[in-house]
């Protein structure tokens, strides 16, 4: 699985060669280079070439940004399929981890993979309209 890439080791105002930005965020010069070609804008005027830390920072922000998912509140994420999917038979488990959270466990209405989500306590009112909710402790199975 790729490791998510964060932006915050990214000074803004100040300008970094290939080598120099891949060894800030952890990956190779070749990564880099090919976010040039994805259209990250790099000066190209002289050698070594150079790119602005807030053209960087705010590259790496909208890749994050379209990577996202957001899940309406019956659904869960597929780590299989890895889309937003509804559950098998719109039937969950609930499993409360503390006294403001729990996890929803289900299965995945297209490759019934097993599935969860974690949830507020407060919202599973509202979950509950769309889902059939079963509540379970730590040791049910």
């Amino acid at each position: 699985m790729a490791n998510r890439i964060s932006s915050r080791s990214i000074k803004m105002n100040r300008s970094y060669t290939v080598e120099e930005a891949a060894e800030v965020l952890n990956v190779t010069p070749q990564t880099i280079r090919a976010w040039g070609k994805q259209g990250l804008q790099i000066l190209r005027k002289n050698r070594p070439h150079f790119f602005m830390g807030f053209c960087l920072k705010a590259f790496l922000d909208t890749r994050l940004k379209q990577s996202k998912r957001p899940l309406k509140i019956y659904e869960v994420f597929c780590p299989r399929c890895r889309e937003p999917r509804k559950p098998y038979g719109m039937m969950a488990d609930f499993i409360p981890i503390n006294s403001t959270r729990g996890r929803i466990s289900t299965l995945c209405s297209v490759c019934e993979c097993q599935c969860s989500r974690l949830v507020g306590v407060k919202s599973l009112y509202a979950i509950s309209e769309k889902l059939e909710i079963v509540t379970r402790s730590h040791g049910d199975a």
